[in-house]
């Protein structure tokens, strides 16, 4: 049985990562009609970049959700977390769409996990 302790702490912590995945899937939405101005590019261009996050996004969690029922979901999720960073900068510095695609890519493939792993500690305890 679960204690009331654990049970809020495993609450938080999917609210936490639910949460966290959306805001990286949404919070750049507002920024794309204004990437055609900052890197000279077409707006089919920009379009590319939202399909290609999205299909990492979804591919992902395949790949995290194995890999997390192999190695342990903590492992799995820090790692992921950590490899983010690399896109989020990756992101900042970008100076073509081009760079801007990968950066993104990297950024939500990783954080699929977090979408996956959200959801996995509910499947566990109930």
């Amino acid at each position: 049985m679960i204690k009331a302790k654990q049970k809020r702490q495993l609450q938080l912590s999917v609210i936490t990562l639910a949460l966290l995945t959306w805001l990286v899937l949404t919070l750049p939405i507002p920024e794309l009609p204004f990437l055609t101005s900052v890197f000279h590019t077409s707006q089919q261009t920009v379009k590319m970049t939202v399909a290609l996050s999205l299909f990492a996004c979804g591919i992902s969690q395949l790949l995290w959700g194995v890999l997390s029922d192999r190695y342990g979901r903590r492992p799995i999720l820090i790692t992921s977390l950590t490899i983010s960073l690399t896109g989020i900068t990756l992101t900042l510095c970008a100076n073509s769409i081009y760079v801007y695609a990968v950066g993104i890519f990297i950024t939500r493939f990783c954080f699929g996990s977090a979408s996956c792993l959200s959801r996995a500690p509910l499947a566990d305890q109930f």
